[in-house]
């Protein structure tokens, strides 16, 4: 009845959005994969800030326990940060673009193997370490296999600035190296070759259940990977403003936990 009720407040405002939600509740199965910051929650400086509010905790819960569902949340944020943030609720969740993942029916998480090629690190360490240290407001992020450099509390003009030059540097020493660049959102990050989120979908969409109903959602370049790849019939739900080769747009966040709510 709650879903229902949502839905029905929704088709007011947007016809075509409460549409897509009734499709999602008849589905026979349901995966969603389901971005983080800026999907679900407002983005922040840097991801650890990113704390999703009771609402949102309180909506994977009851999605998690709703029958023929699969919920799966794919970040580009650490582990540690994943994991302290929903770490209690049972739904699969991918860190790292994918390095780390962890199933909604256990504690324990499983890594990608570490590319053996990763003599490019240090070298990229050190320039983003040079900049943070002449940017005020700036800090670079380690994880496991990929660098991040952080400028959203820099001023914004000398931040933009600032991020230029770091793509020149890094554009030079990458050149020949199996690493990229990704930038978006006031972050700039270098990872492997060939950890994107869409890495995390061909093993999850693999083998599914005739009837399944896969829905992708995200806000940023780096879910333009997952959008990519996508299965034939899936539907792509592209968060905010920007170019996406999604198949729906949402305006906000708020309209993502309406649909959400729709669900239940």
């Amino acid at each position: 009845m709650e879903g229902e009720e949502a839905v029905g407040r929704m088709a007011a405002d947007s016809p075509d959005l409460a549409s897509l939600v009734e499709s999602m509740r008849a589905a026979p199965k349901l995966q969603l994969l389901l971005g983080y910051d800026g999907t679900l929650v407002p983005v922040a400086a840097v991801p650890e800030l990113s704390t999703p509010d009771d609402e949102i905790l309180d909506l994977l819960r009851r999605l998690a326990a709703r029958p023929n569902t699969e919920i799966h949340l794919i970040s580009g944020a650490a582990r540690k940060t994943i994991e302290n943030q929903f770490g209690e609720i049972q739904i699969d969740l991918h860190a790292e673009y994918g390095f780390w993942s962890r199933a909604a029916d256990s504690d324990q998480w499983k890594s990608r193997p570490k590319p053996e090629d990763m003599d490019w690190w240090q070298r990229v360490l050190d320039i983003l370490e040079n900049f943070t240290a002449r940017t005020p407001g700036s800090l670079v992020e380690e994880k496991t296999v990929t660098l991040a450099w952080h400028y959203r509390w820099a001023e914004a003009e000398f931040g933009a600035f600032q991020a230029n030059e770091i793509r020149t540097h890094l554009a030079q020493i990458l050149s020949n190296s199996p690493a990229e660049i990704v930038s978006d959102a006031k972050v700039i990050e270098v990872r492997p070759f060939g950890l994107d989120k869409g890495t995390v979908v061909k093993p999850l969409v693999d083998g599914l259940a005739n009837g399944t109903m896969v829905v992708g959602m995200g806000d940023d370049q780096t879910d333009e990977d997952l959008f990519a790849s996508l299965p034939e019939g899936a539907i792509s739900i592209h968060v905010g403003d920007g170019r996406s080769i999604a198949t729906t747009r949402v305006p906000d966040i708020e309209s993502v936990r309406r649909m959400l709510a729709g669900l239940l």
